[in-house]
């Protein structure tokens, strides 16, 4: 039985798909303790279009990344979920604009912990200008 090369092709092609879903890296494990993220005393990010609201929360520099992942991170109102629970009162309401950040790093979805958890300190040698 002869194939035509399109035949061929279509034959090989999900052997490399498998290949690289096989082969992609794994996540980074979030904090074994609950390090919270987020706005303190009542900080706010302001004037933002919550109607589109997306964003990740992450550590500048770090290599690998560590961000928030699948975490929710950004509260665009009062009793929203997140990942630390609900999100607080200065959240506002879904269309004032205002955003606060609040997360836990210990969260599931979570790729990383920041230095600051296992360490005591928010310096890693991944970073850079850290001594």
């Amino acid at each position: 039985m002869h194939l035509s090369s399109r035949a061929k092709t279509l034959l090989t092609l999900p052997f490399p798909i498998l290949l690289c879903l096989a082969a992609a890296p794994a996540a980074a494990a979030p904090c074994a303790d609950d390090l919270r993220s987020g706005h303190l005393l009542g900080n706010a990010f302001r004037g933002l279009p919550e109607s589109a609201l997306e964003g990740r929360v992450s550590v500048f520099g770090a290599s690998p990344a560590i961000d928030n992942g699948s975490a929710t991170f950004l509260c665009g109102s009062d009793g929203q979920a997140t990942s630390a629970g609900v999100c607080p009162a200065q959240a506002g309401t879904p269309d004032d604009g205002v955003v606060v950040v609040d997360g836990v790093w210990s969260a599931a979805g979570v790729s990383g912990c920041p230095p600051a958890a296992s360490r005591g300190a928010g310096c890693a040698d991944s970073l850079p200008d850290c001594s």
